[in-house]
C-alpha cells in the first residue's frame, strides 16, 4: 500500500490510502502523470521531493527494472489538487482533495454528488445536498457561497475522466485505466491520442493520418491532436 498525504504534524489525519492496483488501475510515470493533471513537471518532483504527493505504483519490466508510478486515482488526485491551487494554498488543496476521496471513494458518478466550497481562506467538502442549504448573510441578503468546480463534477456521472479531459474533448478521447495503460485513446478505439500528435509534428497532414488510420475521421484526429496540445502547453 502506498499514501499520498500532507506531512504535517496538525494534519496527519488528511492521508489518503490507495490500495495497490490491478493491471486495470492504469500507470503513469511522473512524467505522463504532470502531463495529464496540468501539473508542470518541475513542480511535481518537487510535491514528491517534499513528500506531498507521492507515486502509488510500483511495477516490475520484462527486462528486470522497477519503474514507479501513479494510478488512474492518483492522476485524478494530482488534477483535483492542481484545480484547487488556483484558489487556496497546496497545503489546503491537497487536504480538500484527500477528504474528497475519503467521502467519495474512487473517482466515479458518487463524486457527482460532490461540491468543493470556497469559504474565506477555507476550502470545504460538501456532499449531496449540504451545499443547496449553506448561505452567507450579508447586509440582510442571502448570498450563495462560491461553489467550485460544479458542473465539471456532474460530468463524473457518466465519465470518470471527465476531470481529466476538458469537455470539448470528451467527444474525441477518452482515458480508461484498462484500455492502454489509462493512457488517453481515441473514444471506441484503443489508438491513443499521442501517436496522433507525435505524427502530426513529424509533418503529417491530416488527411495523410486518416489514410493510415482509416477507422477514424479527420474530426477525431483533429479534436485528439488539440487535446495533446492543450496538454503540452499546460505542463510546460
Amino acid at each position: 500500500m502506498c499514501l499520498i498525504y500532507f506531512p504535517t504534524r496538525a494534519h496527519n489525519r488528511a492521508v489518503a490510502a490507495i490500495r495497490a492496483p490491478d493491471s486495470s488501475k492504469g500507470f503513469y510515470t511522473t512524467t505522463e502523470a504532470a502531463r495529464l493533471a496540468r501539473v508542470p513537471i518541475r513542480r511535481l518532483y518537487a510535491w514528491k521531493r517534499e513528500g506531498i504527493v507521492m507515486p502509488t505504483l510500483e511495477v516490475r519490466r520484462l527486462d528486470g527494472r522497477e519503474s514507479v508510478g501513479y494510478t488512474f486515482e492518483g492522476l485524478v488526485y494530482l488534477r483535483v489538487v492542481r484545480m484547487l491551487r488556483d484558489y487556496a494554498s497546496l497545503e489546503k488543496s491537497v487536504i480538500a482533495a484527500t477528504h474528497l476521496h475519503e467521502r467519495c471513494g474512487p473517482p466515479g458518478p458518487k463524486w457527482a454528488d460532490a461540491r468543493i466550497k470556497r469559504e474565506g481562506g477555507e476550502l470545504l467538502v460538501l456532499i449531496g445536498d449540504e451545499w443547496k442549504g449553506t448561505v452567507a448573510t450579508r447586509r440582510g441578503q442571502k448570498v450563495m457561497p462560491e461553489i467550485l468546480f460544479g458542473e465539471t463534477f456532474e460530468q463524473l456521472q457518466r465519465r470518470a475522466d471527465a476531470l481529466l479531459i476538458p469537455a470539448e474533448y470528451q467527444p474525441f478521447v477518452e482515458i480508461n485505466p484498462s484500455i492502454r495503460s489509462g493512457h488517453p485513446v481515441l473514444c471506441g478505439t484503443s489508438l491513443e491520442s499521442i501517436v496522433l500528435y507525435k505524427m502530426r509534428h513529424r509533418g503529417k497532414t491530416y488527411t495523410e493520418i486518416a489514410k493510415e488510420y482509416p477507422f477514424v475521421t479527420a474530426r477525431q484526429i483533429k479534436g485528439a491532436v488539440a487535446f495533446e496540445n492543450e496538454l503540452t502547453a499546460a505542463a510546460a
